[in-house]
């Protein structure tokens, strides 16, 4: 079974006062899967140990999966580059080539059943439970933030390594944020060979053809390597990139399918 079914805080979007065994809700979010009896009977098991019912664990649990992977996203990045964006799910890249995720969507802040303290919870939950069967002094996943204010929810977690990322969006089901390939490097390590020669690469500020020899020249920048569909912010301005990649401003690509590269300061 897949750790997805022990996943409480991606699994549980239902309605408040809905039903917990009607996993209807699930189809409705847009990401594919279902909600087991055994899910749900951890669910009702988790409320009464709490004095509470499954009904209302279910509706505060969906704070969570709104914050994980809402259905509706909001536009733009206000946060910038300099700090995790509070209004796009993103695969966030600092400028030393830390690696975090950030899982935001948009959630009914008039309901009061919504609990940043559950949405912690679980979160949490997930993450132990992930670095439990991993062995090392340091924690593959972290949770570095959990914040639901005035109808915006964001989830950010940290890596040790993008094979950490990868695995972790996988078995948890985070599809805005699982890549199949990820890695950060030096442009002194070298550079890959694309397609296209010369126009094969792209100036980001000035929106013109670059040649790999004048990128390489720039040992001391930082190489993203990632295969889409995601979207990367890097906490220092991009400078050149290469692939399906859209700029939605000077931190942030959006990658299509495919293989894309990204360099940063």
């Amino acid at each position: 079974m897949q750790r997805y079914e022990n996943a409480g805080y991606w699994k549980c979007a239902g309605n408040a006062g809905k039903p917990v065994e009607d996993a209807g809700w699930w189809k409705r979010v847009g990401s594919g899967g279902k909600q087991t009896a055994e899910s749900a009977g951890r669910i009702a098991e988790s409320a009464g140990r709490s004095g509470g019912s499954a009904e209302k664990s279910a509706g505060m649990l969906t704070a969570a999966w709104i914050a994980a992977a809402a259905a509706v996203f909001l536009t733009g990045c206000g946060a910038g580059g300099n700090s995790f964006p509070t209004d796009r799910s993103v695969i966030y890249i600092a400028k030393d080539g830390g690696l975090y995720t950030v899982l935001c969507g948009e959630y009914d802040a008039a309901k009061d059943y919504y609990s940043e303290d559950e949405l912690a919870e679980r979160v949490g939950e997930e993450a132990a439970a992930y670095n439990e069967e991993r062995s090392g002094t340091d924690d593959p996943v972290a949770v570095e933030r959990v914040r639901l204010r005035d109808g915006a929810a964001s989830v950010v977690l940290r890596y040790s390594d993008a094979e950490n990322l990868i695995r972790f969006t996988e078995e948890s089901q985070d599809a805005d944020n699982h890549t199949e390939k990820l890695s950060v490097t030096m442009v002194g390590e070298g550079l890959p060979d694309v397609p296209g020669a010369d126009e094969a690469w792209t100036d980001a500020k000035r929106n013109d053809p670059v040649t790999p020899e004048q990128i390489r020249r720039r040992t001391d920048l930082h190489l993203v390597t990632v295969s889409g569909p995601v979207t990367v912010q890097t906490e220092k301005r991009i400078l050149y990139y290469s692939g399906a990649v859209s700029l939605l401003d000077k931190h942030t690509a959006q990658v299509a399918d495919g293989e894309a590269y990204i360099v940063y300061k």
